[in-house]
């Protein structure tokens, strides 16, 4: 089980096809963003309520007290991140397309 604390606005991404956005929170009641290939949704569950439930992925809302923590259990396959980690990631991964050769020991690579 994974524990993460997310504050209004915050995401968490889910296998890159899948994220959670909250939305607001009160003592009682978040709204959360659900976006999925399948489309988007949006959501209002109470504190200790199951948020999704879906291909061995369970989410819960355990705690709510302006940040909101979430409980996720899912397989070890399974990725999940905090949507800024996930962001920083996926900017270091894209080469920019102005670069087409590399220089290396005096060589070019094609």
């Amino acid at each position: 089980m994974l524990v993460l604390t997310r504050r209004q606005g915050e995401s968490i991404r889910i296998n890159d096809t899948m994220r959670i956005t909250l939305l607001s929170s009160s003592e009682k009641q978040i709204r959360v963003s659900l976006e999925t290939p399948r489309g988007k949704a949006v959501l209002n569950r109470p504190s200790g309520s199951t948020l999704l439930n879906e291909s061995d992925i369970n989410i819960r809302v355990i705690n709510v007290h302006g940040n909101v923590r979430f409980s996720i259990d899912a397989p070890r396959s399974v990725s999940i991140w905090r949507e800024e980690i996930w962001l920083k990631m996926h900017e270091q991964v894209h080469v920019p397309s102005s670069i087409r050769k590399i220089k290396i020991a005096g060589t070019f690579n094609d």
